[in-house]
């Protein structure tokens, strides 16, 4: 799931210079191929290590296939973020501090990247356990409870992660530096202050100077 929350650079590349996609115009087009490229190494790291895990099931081997040589898959995720954040950063780095006019647009494309697409999988997800529940006479969203549901739907960070999608959880991180880089677009030096501080707590966790967990 997270790699459908990334932006797809050959299309930012487009709206950032002016090219038509694929065109060989522009000196961003080498840098914007090489890290497609890694972006999909990234995606079939990721998509391994979930393979080979898959395996661990008592109905399959009981075991990590392959011997676990594909564990190093997680990686995979963090560069994603990273990623993410270098692509939306390269879009809109002219508008920093000076979109107070664009926020909105900026939100709609974000929104309409990462929720239909994850909504249609948690539907098709949680469908066959509610109709499943629904047959058997229980109660069909029984392990749904109401702290669940800021998660599960909205992504909402910070209380419990996603039911049925488990993987969803790395949209919760996507949809909270989407929500936090319009404090850039809206006030650049608010915004470097707010990551700057996010850092230091980051690092704080890190050092166990923190009592509990932070985003």
């Amino acid at each position: 799931m997270a790699s459908n929350a990334i932006p797809h650079p050959t299309a930012h590349a487009a709206s950032a210079t002016g090219s038509p996609a694929g065109s060989p115009a522009g000196s961003h087009a080498p840098r914007l191929a090489a890290i497609e490229a890694a972006r999909a190494l990234a995606a079939l790291a990721v998509v391994l290590m979930h393979t080979t895990h898959l395996m661990r099931v008592e109905h399959f081997t009981g075991h990590v296939a392959l011997g676990g040589v594909f564990d190093f898959g997680y990686v995979g995720v963090d560069f994603f973020f990273v990623l993410s954040g270098f692509i939306i950063t390269f879009v809109h780095h002219a508008e920093l501090g000076r979109g107070a006019a664009r926020w909105p647009g900026y939100l709609w494309k974000r929104f309409v990247r990462v929720f239909p697409i994850y909504w249609v999988v948690l539907a098709m997800t949680a469908g066959p356990s509610i109709l499943s529940r629904l047959l058997a006479g229980r109660t069909p969203v029984s392990e749904l409870g109401g702290d669940d549901i800021p998660g599960t739907l909205l992504l909402w960070i910070g209380g419990h992660p996603p039911e049925y999608v488990g993987v969803a959880w790395s949209l919760q991180y996507e949809v909270l530096f989407y929500l936090s880089f319009c404090v850039l677009l809206l006030h650049l030096r608010g915004g470097l202050a707010l990551y700057g501080l996010w850092a230091v707590l980051v690092l704080a966790q890190a050092f166990g100077a923190l009592p509990g967990p932070c985003p």
